[in-house]
């Protein structure tokens, strides 16, 4: 994923419902349903990362349970994805 694409993603209120690490390919592939138009339901998205050498998946809640999206940000060559 391109860090332009990923920006413009409306990622806030995205359903994530799996991770898939393609380990020999150094990929790591985001299945979710993110909100896309206004008034619409989520559409099904796959956020597709090459090239991975590390991934940090803590899944502290927080906040109680929860499968959204707090928002996404890019910085220093790090995707992150911050669920609610």
């Amino acid at each position: 994923m391109e860090p332009e694409s990923f920006a413009k993603l409306p990622l806030h209120d995205a359903l994530l419902s799996s991770v898939e690490i393609l380990w020999s390919e150094r990929t790591c592939r985001l299945h979710m349903k993110v909100f896309t138009q206004r008034d619409q339901n989520a559409s099904p998205h796959a956020l597709e990362f090459h090239g991975v050498s590390s991934v940090r998946i803590p899944h502290e809640d927080s906040w109680g349970p929860s499968v959204c999206v707090l928002e996404g940000s890019y910085a220093s060559g790090i995707f992150n994805i911050q669920m609610q």
